[in-house]
């Protein structure tokens, strides 16, 4: 079995993790000019593609304080992994494809990267105070999740945070929350939603083909509605606009077939076309 652990091989890895960051710049700089099709296709992190290791124990890295994008990417046997209590960024595609079976984020934590976990295998994640950013991808296609709370910090959803998280049933938004990016919805199980008070946008397809939703009740800051934000919620049947909503997209509720009637705002600025086509 493939272990990591603290002390002396923790030592280690902390000056590899810090020295990794050097090395993948001069890479970078070597495959300027070379066409990649695959974003993927190159393991750039220190331990990229290790597909017999199992477990990182990172407790005894007490300096580290970021994970350099792609460290651990398609590390495919790779389920556990302890993060040490001062690490404060987690970067780009570092777990993509590493099936993790659960996590425990460091209360420091501020920012996770795009595609960070992406695929993980995790059912829950609490995600701290301190975490201020959640990049693009940063959660997609994990299809176990069933659960996310958002933190105070957090002020915007980018696109496709939670795109495909077929299991994700139940989403605690919190209050401080102003936008809702691309996709960040889109096929998941999510059942009934509140926006929260300061949410002024919500963009295209953020709940596209969320077939499990019932209900949506809009806050009063809510301005614009992106195109095809609804589409293809086949269980919707009930929404509530709010009053000082100005744009509603195109497609924004197409195929909603269950939905029987909705009560257009008087502030209505701008109705695109095929709205429920």
């Amino acid at each position: 079995m493939a272990v990591i652990d603290s002390n002396l091989e923790s030592m280690e890895l902390e000056m590899k993790l810090t020295s990794t960051v050097e090395e993948q710049e001069e890479q970078e700089e070597k495959n300027k000019n070379s066409a990649i099709d695959d974003p993927w296709s190159e393991l750039r992190g220190t331990f990229g593609g290790s597909t017999s290791l199992l477990r990182v124990n990172l407790f005894g890295c007490s300096k580290l304080e970021s994970i350099p994008d792609f460290c651990f990417l398609n590390c495919t046997s790779l389920v556990r992994v302890d993060f040490n209590e001062n690490l404060q960024s987690i970067g780009e595609a570092s777990f993509h494809s590493c099936p993790l079976a659960s996590i425990v984020l460091p209360n420091k934590l501020a920012r996770i990267g795009a595609h960070a976990f992406e695929r993980c295998k995790f059912e829950s994640v609490d995600l701290p105070k301190s975490l201020s950013i959640i990049d693009e991808g940063a959660f997609i296609l994990c299809d176990a999740l069933t659960h996310i709370a958002l933190p105070d910090r957090l002020t915007e959803l980018h696109d496709e945070t939670f795109y495909g998280c077929a299991a994700l049933a139940s989403v605690e938004f919190n209050d401080n929350l102003t936008r809702i990016g691309s996709d960040c919805f889109t096929e998941t199980a999510v059942q009934s939603t509140t926006f929260p008070t300061k949410l002024t946008k919500v963009d295209a397809e953020a709940f596209g083909s969320c077939e499990s939703l019932m209900d949506v009740t809009f806050n009063d800051k809510l301005t614009a509605l992106g195109d095809r934000a609804f589409s293809h919620c086949t269980s919707l049947v009930t929404v509530v606009l709010n009053e000082n909503l100005e744009t509603i997209g195109a497609n924004s509720f197409s195929q909603c077939f269950d939905l029987p009637s909705i009560t257009l705002p008087g502030r209505l600025l701008s109705l695109e076309t095929d709205l429920f086509a």
